[in-house]
């Protein structure tokens, strides 16, 4: 018998006198070299293909492993935000009450149960926020998506939080867990500010913030009596209950621009989240609302309902425009002198 060219250098099982049964005898490596430099291309890749076999394997199955998990969780927890938020960082002030917001998704069941939001106080104790069992947590499989608010106290910079549904999917029983941060997308920084910081809260987009936030840009944000600012566009994730602004110093609250549909008018026709809003004012809270060109709604009781807790009545004809928010760098100055000696500190 004779090998065909290139292959001389195998001699398969029972070919030759030295080849031993079930085995392949390598003749020589020069030999081995020529034979390899000879072989035809199918033959070449044959041998790739039987390298790359293996992992393209595994990689079908790690595939097939990913949708099995993603058919397993047919309802998950897609994202948790932890107390105010500018852009994808999320702020909170150590041993504050905080929002949480909860992002809850199905695949094609109704899903219907219990939020648990669990943290570990200052005391390492851990402790856990239920919302009341009505209305519970509802996600239909028509709507797909559903955000849902709690809340929680976090006792440390580093504590964790974890999430739990319970509930039924259709007709089955299912609990799901979500660990943040550890399992938020990544690169979105969270920020435990000291509880000294003060924090200020723009409700929409307030023109001119952002520059006073960079006039004070020069301590160190982290620091004792350093500042954050975070915004909030959407109104379903403001507070329903006063607590939820604990970690507040300030709001900011701008009524320029549309007032038909913006956030604005949203707040004043929500009566839970505005009463929130109010009793944290009336608790010690600072607001601060910017008027413009919707200087007779906000005068009007009826369409601005927060109307008698500002110190002055509004007169619609003589409003100013500015381009800068002055009055809020110095009363952030004002409340960081003030914090430097509290009744602690005595």
């Amino acid at each position: 018998m004779r090998l065909r060219p290139g292959r001389e250098a195998l001699i398969g099982p029972g070919v030759g006198k030295q080849a031993k049964p079930g085995k392949w005898t390598k003749i020589g490596d020069e030999t081995t070299r020529r034979a390899k430099a000879a072989a035809p291309q199918d033959w070449r890749i044959k041998v790739i293909m039987r390298k790359l076999l293996p992992g393209l394997l595994a990689l079908v199955g790690l595939l097939g492993l990913a949708s099995g998990a993603w058919s397993q969780q047919d309802v998950r927890i897609t994202d948790v935000r932890v107390g105010f938020s500018k852009g994808n960082d999320d702020f909170f002030k150590v041993g504050a009450w905080v929002p949480v917001t909860v992002d809850i998704e199905v695949l094609d069941q109704d899903f219907s149960g219990q939020l648990y939001v669990e943290a570990a106080d200052g005391d390492g104790v851990r402790s856990v926020y239920i919302l009341p069992e009505q209305p519970g947590v509802f996600v239909s499989r028509s709507e797909k998506t559903r955000s849902f608010m709690s809340y929680i106290k976090i006792g440390s910079s580093n504590g964790d939080v974890d999430v739990t549904i319970r509930g039924m999917y259709g007709t089955r029983y299912v609990e799901r867990v979500f660990r943040y941060p550890e399992q938020r997308v990544p690169f979105t920084p969270v920020m435990a500010l000291p509880h000294r910081t003060t924090m200020v809260l723009g409700i929409g987009l307030p023109k001119g913030l952002e520059l006073t936030s960079n006039d004070l840009a020069a301590q160190n944000p982290m620091a004792e009596g350093g500042m954050r600012v975070a915004f909030q566009t959407e109104l379903a994730k403001l507070p329903e209950h006063w607590f939820g602004y604990e970690s507040v110093d300030v709001v900011i609250l701008p009524t320029g621009g549309n007032w038909q549909g913006s956030i604005v008018q949203q707040l004043m026709l929500d009566a839970k989240r505005r009463e929130a809003l109010e009793q944290w004012v009336r608790l010690g809270g600072h607001l601060v609302v910017s008027v413009s060109g919707n200087a007779a709604m906000v005068a009007n009781p009826r369409s601005f309902p927060l109307e008698p807790l500002l110190p002055a009545e509004i007169e619609a004809e003589s409003t100013v425009k500015v381009d800068r928010l002055g009055g809020i760098r110095d009363m952030v100055r004002q409340l960081q002198a003030d914090r430097r000696v509290t009744k602690d500190d005595v």
